[in-house]
């Protein structure tokens, strides 16, 4: 705000109209490096974390990092939308209400899928398994080498050389042995 007032109040020779222009204009800038800072922080802070855990061994958490650091860069984005929208004097209340409610349908249209990738984030977080470990899940009467970790499936390569492909939200919902 600082800034703001001693760049244009210096200005007394032009015109009311083209000295908000400038302060618009300023504000725009500022607004933008902000956001440009943060999302460059939340790529470089995914990309440490990221590289810690492949140090510990862990590079199956590799996914969730970076979905995490895109949520926080779309929600920056978001953010930073609505302050500039409500600096032209747009009201985003209403905006933000029908965005929640088209939130809700999507979530609940794909109540699967999320289901899916909430139990393939605790999965790969939690590791229960991993990959090459023998696992039984009782509930879908299956077992085998785990051969991929996804966030949405799991694939399982049976004893008689079959793939299984198991959705997450299954093994999250049953008890699963793993025998290694």
């Amino acid at each position: 705000i600082i800034l703001r007032v001693a760049t244009t109040d210096r200005l007394s020779f032009i015109s009311e109209r083209f000295n908000q222009t400038l302060k618009d204009i300023f504000f725009i800038l500022t607004l933008s490096l902000i956001i440009w800072i943060l999302w460059k922080v939340s790529d470089l802070s995914a990309e440490w974390y990221a590289e810690k855990q492949a140090s510990l061994g862990r590079e199956e958490i590799k996914p969730v990092i970076q979905m995490v650091s895109k949520f926080i860069q779309v929600l920056t984005g978001i953010v930073g939308i609505t302050i500039l929208l409500s600096y032209f004097g747009v009201n985003v209340t209403s905006l933000t209400t029908a965005l929640g409610i088209g939130g809700l349908a999507i979530s609940l249209a794909a109540k699967d899928t999320v289901s899916d990738a909430i139990s393939g984030i605790i999965i790969l977080v939690d590791q229960p398994f991993r990959v090459g470990d023998r696992i039984e899940i009782q509930g879908a009467n299956t077992w085998g080498d785990v051969t991929d970790i996804g966030l949405r499936t799991t694939r399982i390569r049976t004893r008689d050389n079959r793939m299984v492909i198991v959705p997450n939200s299954i093994i999250g919902n049953n008890q699963v042995i793993n025998y290694t």
